[in-house]
């Protein structure tokens, strides 16, 4: 990178540059490293823009299951893929598949490589959509707002938030409204877990009874029950019910959902529609209510439920299926306008984050496209190639 032809211009030639100094950089915080690119940018306050670019790209690349040490590893595999490559005109497919690699080894919620300048104004409409406000939660007619970053407390006829000597709310059944772009934490009255997933209202008693546990939803909840044969825990939405044996599963009811559904991790569950069908489930099950019929399916249950723990899951996932999936999390309509754009498949984490630009931007970079924001409608489309540095 000595010379004028080799030193970079763009964010994507600081991430994809040969000797992989400035990832490595980014990844280990090596300070020989770090004192070397400082001098850079102190050099080339022109590039400011473009490697403030590179660094969030980098530094949204948290490690998994891997320690700093195996970052140089890692990077070198990435790039043994791209030099298997025998030539540049298909620039694409190689950038997707050492994106891939990085997917399917390291989370990727803030990978921002998709548009910028022009339609900034468009990104900030969109991400304050989709960012919303904070969790509501109503009891007796009063509201508070807490942060989605904190688990909520329900016990003995009482909501704490963060601290938990000191109540929120008080009175007998609370309503919990989850805006797009969120999900929160909970624990109910009884030991039982809960969890709520964006744009989801859910009531729960602040104190259950004695010999029943009811909650109800509209959205998608995943519960880790406590086993309580002589108090059975129901689940009810608008169109079925699921009676718990001591179990984890998820639901997902959406009132617009044309296709309510179930899926079980571990127990046992009974699901019941509203007009009378039963159908019990195993684990890695899937019951779909489509129409006035129940379906049942085997599935991996780990694609249905990851929301909780903050990422989608994807194996070989149709594009179309990921435009579905973010756009249900953040409340937005992802489309693509030509065929390229749709003909993907996608494998891997993809991180849910509180910016919404970080996950299209990941996107974009996985299919090789760009897109354009119209409100809160992203269109998709195909990448021309990149002109050569000069």
């Amino acid at each position: 990178m000595d010379t004028e032809e080799q030193m970079p211009k763009s964010y994507e030639d600081f991430l994809l540059a040969e000797d992989g100094s400035f990832v490595i950089w980014r990844l280990t915080g090596d300070s020989e490293l770090g004192a070397h690119w400082e001098e850079y940018r102190q050099s080339h306050p022109e590039l400011e823009q473009e490697i403030q670019k590179a660094i969030r790209v980098a530094d949204s690349i948290r490690l998994n299951d891997f320690v700093y040490s195996e970052g140089e590893t890692l990077l070198q595999n990435i790039q043994c893929s791209i030099a298997q490559q025998h030539k540049r005109q298909q620039w694409y497919r190689w950038v997707a598949v050492a994106a891939m690699l990085v997917l399917l080894a390291l989370p990727l919620g803030y990978l921002a490589l998709g548009r910028w300048g022009a339609d900034q104004a468009y990104q900030e409409n969109l991400v304050a959509k989709a960012k919303g406000t904070d969790v509501v939660l109503t009891v007796g007619g009063k509201s508070v707002s807490v942060s989605s970053a904190d688990p909520i407390v329900v016990s003995k006829g009482c909501v704490y938030g963060r601290d938990r000597m000191k109540p929120l709310l008080s009175g007998d059944r609370c309503n919990i409204s989850v805006p797009y772009g969120k999900h929160v934490a909970m624990l109910l009255d009884d030991g039982s877990q809960l969890w709520v997933n964006a744009n989801t209202q859910v009531e729960v008693p602040t104190r259950f009874g004695r010999t029943a546990r009811d909650i109800r939803v509209n959205g998608e909840v995943y519960v880790d029950v406590v086993h309580q044969p002589s108090r059975p825990f129901t689940v009810y939405t608008k169109d079925m019910n699921v009676a718990v044996h001591g179990t984890s599963f998820g639901v997902s009811a959406y009132h617009d959902d044309s296709t309510p559904s179930v899926v079980l991790v571990k127990g046992k569950v009974t699901v019941q529609s509203t007009t009378g069908q039963s159908v019990a489930m195993s684990p890695n099950e899937q019951v779909r209510l489509v129409g006035n019929r129940m379906e049942k399916r085997g599935v991996d249950v780990r694609s249905y439920v990851s929301w909780k723990d903050n990422y989608l899951l994807f194996d070989n996932t149709p594009i179309t299926e990921v435009f579905q999936q973010v756009g249900k999390y953040y409340g937005i309509v992802l489309t693509a306008v030509d065929s390229h754009a749709m003909q993907q498949n996608i494998t891997g984490k993809l991180y849910l984050s509180n910016r919404v630009e970080g996950v299209l931007d990941a996107i974009a970079l996985l299919t090789h496209a760009t897109y354009i924001i119209h409100n809160s409608k992203v269109e998709f489309s195909k990448r021309t190639e990149r002109e050569p540095s000069t």
